[in-house]
């Protein structure tokens, strides 16, 4: 009885110092421990995916800080030694250092969210708004891509009031978050579209990219906050690699519906 119990102890601590590729075996006909086995394998297998996904993470975060600092580094010492004299390109100059420190905060504030929210210490603050007219501010927002990026955004809707009660503040950073991931990913036509359909009984936003997709079995991964799509890091126009994981914390404290196709 003991023996098949010691050795999956000696696995478990092997899998406890990180070594992964330990596997738990056992001959034993108890079901009770056969089934121990199976959930013990089924649990170093999880860790093993998690503690990949979590390298990538900080592999891509200390991507995205260390790129913006590079450049602030670079254009401030620009200004310093060559173009404080002229006062065009040193306003250049200093717009992009303005830039990148605004995508180091967004940054940063991505981390904060996703951090308090996880705490379980952040509060709805529910309120009564249109949810067309604030998806339609926000989309107006994006017009800089259509007009330096020929982007196209379609908005469709059925129904130009659709008031619903929730916290508008982050209900707003879902759309965002979303809305810019389709930006990055959306396909060579540049076409990004939103559509709210309101049947009387709910409503539902969809936001639609022509990208490539994604594969079915990385389908329930996206929302992971230690998921990247694309395993070779490549910077993203805007937004981080937190969002899909804000937006599922945001969505599961509504008590909403949500998913990917």
């Amino acid at each position: 009885l003991s023996k098949p119990i010691v050795g999956l102890s000696e696995s478990a601590k092997k899998v406890a110092k990180g070594n992964y590729k330990e596997s738990f075996n056992s001959d034993s006909n108890i079901s009770e421990i056969q089934e121990l086995t199976t959930t013990l394998n089924y649990a170093k297998d999880e860790l093993s995916k998690t503690n990949e996904l979590r390298t990538e993470l900080l592999a891509n975060v200390s991507h995205d800080l260390k790129t913006p600092l590079t450049m602030i580094k670079a254009y401030s010492e620009m200004v310093r030694d060559i173009t404080y004299k002229d006062d065009k390109k040193r306003e250049e100059n200093l717009n992009i250092i303005i830039e990148e420190v605004d995508r180091l905060n967004l940054l940063v504030s991505d981390i904060l969210d996703l951090s308090v929210m996880q705490a379980n210490i952040y509060e709805l603050k529910e309120e009564n708004f249109n949810l067309v007219a604030l998806t339609k501010t926000i989309i107006n927002r994006y017009e800089i891509f259509s007009l330096t990026e020929e982007y196209k955004f379609i908005f469709e809707t059925n129904n130009d009031e659709i008031m619903i009660n929730a916290d508008k503040q982050k209900i707003q950073q879902v759309l965002y978050n979303l809305i810019s991931n389709a930006i990055n990913y959306t396909g060579n036509d540049k076409t990004v579209k939103i559509k709210i359909i309101d049947d009387k009984t709910k409503c539902r936003v969809e936001i639609i990219d022509s990208g490539k997709g994604i594969k079915d079995e990385d389908i329930n991964l996206i929302w992971d906050k230690y998921y990247k799509s694309d395993k070779k890091h490549k910077r993203n126009m805007l937004g981080t690699s937190l969002g899909r994981s804000i937006v599922k914390d945001i969505f599961e404290l509504h008590n909403y519906t949500f998913g990917v196709n």
